[in-house]
């Protein structure tokens, strides 16, 4: 703080070089001693007229300082002196990586019990969309490889909100005017932490997704008019959805004559169908909501689909058999239904009132605005649970191998429908009886 002793220390050289200190009457204040030291190193040294008076000159001089490329690359260095945030770890920057070249991995993650990954399972439509993750995918001049292969396969704009680079400064491009570094600082603002998702993150979203075509205006702006009159959004879910959005491509309608080549090959006359896996895994996942398990699920398949149908997907019927005796009695499904993560209006009208206590979250369920508080989804009623305990499915398969036992009383159908009746034996007498036959003529016709 400015005081006598900080006056004191430079009065010597103020002296010598004849700019003296206004020393105070009485005592002075921090603030008035600074003005007193200022005021002296800005005048001009004292000088003496012919007429033997002192006279003192109070010059102002601007600064003009002159910046060199060192004291802005010492002041960036000051700058982030202190400790920045922690790099992640090696398991975090590979699925980051994954999720940036567009593979789903939200399941694992979300398995793992890592809370950096379950973090991460969050960013899916983030990441590769609204910020690039410049340490996940190798560097400055991978990240710089990356957008420009974005670039063209798009083909349009495509620019990132953000460039997360965790250092303060890059170790490959030393941070040149011409590097990598200094190429995606034009195209977007480079920072250390990962963003958070507002309205103009939103915004931007929108409007990339209106340049590259998979929207109109119109439902641009009906988006932003209904994110207006919500009391509350979530903006991370709904960034994530644009970015994800992708627009079903319209069937091809042709009413004019259709014409096919005849080869001499005999074409059978039964074409067995493709079937899709999700669609059969939905059909499946909705019978076992109902409650079937066992030969009635069975049953109610195999009216659905032939054998050589299920052949095509056997990962649908080991997931059933997984599942048999479980879904419908202790978790419900909800990506069953095809409005799952659209308000989830078609599986909470079937099964909200059904008394099952869990609902077995997925992708979606992740920042859904429909989770009151953790653990618990108001549209379904029901606590949310990730994964099914061991112990369930266990007591589930021993059910199922334990045969019923049936208890049917015993009838004696002579007393329930009167049929007894007295028989007489004569015990005294012959054991044989001669049989009186007699002959009324002599001669037999």
């Amino acid at each position: 703080p400015y005081s006598s002793k900080v006056a004191a220390a430079y009065a010597p050289r103020l002296a010598s070089e004849r700019r003296p200190i206004d020393l105070p009457a009485s005592s002075e204040t921090p603030e008035g001693w600074k003005v007193r030291i200022r005021s002296a190193f800005l005048k001009t040294p004292v000088f003496k007229n012919p007429d033997g008076i002192a006279t003192v000159r109070t010059q102002y001089r601007p600064a003009t300082p002159t910046v060199s490329q060192d004291d802005v690359r010492q002041f960036w260095e000051r700058r982030f002196a202190a400790p920045g945030p922690s790099a992640p770890s090696p398991a975090y920057m590979k699925y980051a990586k994954r999720m940036t070249d567009g593979h789903d991995d939200t399941s694992l993650l979300l398995a793992s019990g890592d809370p950096e990954l379950s973090s991460l399972a969050s960013q899916r439509g983030i990441i590769g969309h609204t910020y690039l993750d410049v340490d996940a995918l190798g560097g400055c001049k991978a990240a710089l490889g990356f957008l420009r292969e974005q670039i063209s396969s798009v083909k349009s704009v495509f620019a990132p909100d953000y460039m997360v680079r965790r250092s303060a400064s890059c170790s490959i491009c030393k941070d040149a005017e011409d590097g990598a570094c200094a190429q995606l600082c034009r195209v977007s603002t480079m920072v250390r932490e990962v963003p958070e998702i507002g309205l103009q993150e939103l915004v931007s979203a929108l409007s990339k997704a209106e340049a590259q075509g998979r929207i109109s205006s119109s439902q641009s702006e009906s988006a932003l008019q209904k994110v207006a009159s919500a009391p509350s959004t979530n903006w991370s879910y709904l960034t994530a959805q644009v970015n994800l959005y992708k627009p079903a491509a319209a069937p091809s309608q042709y009413s004019g004559h259709r014409q096919t080549p005849h080869t001499a090959t005999r074409i059978p006359d039964v074409v067995q169908a493709e079937m899709d896996p999700e669609e059969v895994r939905r059909s499946v996942s909705a019978l076992m909501n109902a409650g079937l398990s066992g030969k009635h699920l069975q049953a109610s398949i195999l009216q659905r689909y032939s054998r050589a149908d299920l052949m095509q997907v056997p990962e649908v019927g080991r997931r059933a058999a997984a599942d048999d005796g479980v879904q419908g009695h202790y978790f419900v499904d909800p990506t069953a239904y095809r409005d799952y993560g659209r308000g989830c209006d078609d599986g909470s009208s079937k099964l909200k009132k059904k008394d099952v206590p869990y609902v077995l979250a997925s992708s979606s369920c992740t920042g859904c605005i429909l989770q009151t508080h953790p653990g618990w989804c108001s549209k379904y009623a029901k606590e949310i649970i990730r994964q099914v305990p061991s112990h369930v499915r266990e007591a589930a398969v021993a059910a199922r191998r334990t045969l019923p036992v049936v208890y049917a009383p015993v009838e004696n159908p002579v007393e329930k429908y009167e049929l007894r009746n007295e028989l007489s034996v004569d015990l005294s007498g012959s054991r044989s009886r001669s049989i009186p036959i007699g002959i009324s003529k002599p001669s037999i016709d």
